[in-house]
């Protein structure tokens, strides 16, 4: 049986229309549901029939063979949590693009009101550069304005003072100069003569640079968010190299013995040849030199290039139906691999995704060998021995 990796990519469970944990007989009934109504005999007109009911066929062999449906199921389940992980990556992206963005408008406000105080101020000044100086020390004020009821002028415009020898322009209400301010009674502005003024001292106004200030300080925030993703990204992929390099370092090439029932008189050597052997073993990864032993029949060794295709062999291949094989580990073993049985994959394997879709495809051929092999028996059964 052929399984393509477009298979593997699917939901097998969505394309039968049944639920992850359902059981055999249930994958079955909705097999035969499915199958009935794609069958290309019955759909002459639709050109995807046949490969849905191909597609059908090749997810019930899936999902009804025990090891084959495990390995699915973890090849599933890893894509879904790198999908979640994926995804909270992008949100912590976009919070930080946000945060960046309202910091942006806030510095675009803060810039249009230091613009808006900056040209009163330069305006101010233009004025006060045109009056004449006055004594230190004295108070003018410019009447301008109609007179108002009762003969007195109104006092509306601006005055003119001097503190410590520096000339400013005393609008009431308004700063006078980085260091001043003025205040006048609420009656001047209507006209009543009011010449108890308050000099008051403030502190400088922020600088104009603080607004570029800030918007540097949210520049260097998102680039310092990115530089920290991009760190963690590169200290998981250092972490899993580091690993695998640590698996093989000190340990050389992992090789395996081989043991097989073999009688010193049989030719066929017990069914094991060296072209028989390499296909076994070569689907599971490189391999870089296998030896049959002259002196002892029905043994071998065989040198796999890295430890993962080794650790696959052992753990998997069972050789001949009618003669298995016994696998076993000669040099290179790692320390994790110690605790795990011989007959699959324990709990806290960490095989990466096409690992496990290899795994899979392994799977499936060893059940298309082992339902050629019943159906040949089967049909020597019927047949009968020869007369």
């Amino acid at each position: 049986m052929a399984v393509t990796k477009e298979l593997l990519q699917m939901d097998l469970y969505a394309l039968l229309g049944i639920e992850e944990k359902a059981a055999d007989k249930e994958v079955k009934k909705a097999y035969r549901q499915k199958a009935l109504s794609c069958h290309p005999d019955k759909n002459p007109d639709n050109p995807r029939a046949a490969e849905l009911f191909h597609q059908l066929s090749q997810a019930l062999e899936v999902l009804t063979d025990a090891a084959a449906r495990a390995a699915y199921d973890k090849v599933r389940k890893a894509k879904k949590q790198a999908a979640e992980r994926t995804q909270k990556l992008d949100e912590k992206r976009k919070k930080v693009k946000l945060d960046l963005e309202a910091r942006e408008r806030q510095a675009q406000a803060q810039e249009s009101e230091e613009e808006e105080e900056s040209r009163s101020t330069r305006t101010l000044e233009q004025e006060v550069s045109t009056q004449a100086h006055w004594p230190e020390g004295h108070l003018q004020e410019e009447e301008v304005g109609e007179d108002r009821p009762g003969g007195r002028h109104g006092r509306r415009g601006h005055a003119l003072c001097t503190f410590s020898g520096s000339w400013v322009i005393c609008p009431p209400h308004r700063l006078l100069s980085p260091s001043l301010q003025v205040e006048a009674p609420r009656d001047f502005l209507q006209g009543e003569p009011a010449w108890n003024w308050t000099c008051t001292e403030l502190s400088p106004p922020p600088p104009a640079l603080q607004i570029e200030r800030l918007r540097e300080e949210g520049s260097r925030q998102l680039e310092e968010q990115q530089r920290l993703i991009r760190e963690q990204i590169r200290q998981e992929r250092d972490q899993r190299l580091r690993g695998k390099a640590e698996s093989t370092e000190g340990q050389g090439t992992p090789k395996l013995k081989l043991k097989w029932k073999c009688k010193k008189e049989d030719e066929s050597k017990g069914g094991y040849s060296k072209d028989v052997l390499l296909r076994l073993l070569q689907k599971y990864g490189e391999v870089l030199n296998l030896v049959l032993s002259s002196k002892k029949p029905g043994t071998a060794v065989v040198e796999f290039a890295t430890v993962k295709a080794a650790e696959l062999a052992v753990q998997n291949e069972a050789g001949l139906v009618d003669n298995p094989l016994k696998i076993s580990w000669l040099e290179g073993q790692p320390q994790d691999a110690m605790g795990r049985s011989h007959s699959g994959l324990s709990k806290g394997s960490v095989l990466s995704e096409r690992d496990y879709e290899s795994l899979v495809m392994m799977r499936m051929r060893q059940a298309a060998e082992r339902q050629q092999l019943i159906a040949r028996m089967q049909q020597e059964d019927q047949e009968g021995p020869p007369t």
